[in-house]
């Protein structure tokens, strides 16, 4: 058997309202688009994510209908071997969790400004 390729991924917090948006999202839907910034102050990435409103609705937080919302989005290197885990498919096994990944960069997103 071959070993599985591990995903390279992003652990970032979002505001609440935002995650909230996204999750009433329809399967498939695009979330919103990632473009590069600069290093801030501290060293970490810096990207702008422009979220767009869902279709016939409003905004996650302008509450205006259509439209983009941008925020902040900053990233840093995870302190220490970060993982993640989820539970096994509908098959498994009770209690069974699978790796999905390593964690490459941890942030977070806030208002733009």
């Amino acid at each position: 058997a071959q070993p599985a390729v591990m995903s390279s991924l992003w652990l970032v917090k979002v505001p609440r309202h935002l995650a909230e948006s996204w999750q009433q999202q329809p399967s498939g839907h695009s979330l919103g688009v990632v473009e590069p910034g600069v290093k801030d102050a501290m060293g970490r990435d810096t990207y702008t994510l422009r979220t767009s409103a869902a279709p016939g609705g409003a905004g996650p937080s302008s509450g205006e209908a259509g439209g983009d919302v941008e925020y902040k989005l900053t990233l840093g290197a995870p302190t220490g071997g970060m993982y993640s885990f989820a539970p096994g498919g509908p098959d498994a096994p009770a209690g069974e969790m699978v790796l999905e990944g390593r964690v490459t960069a941890k942030g977070d997103v806030s208002a733009a400004g």
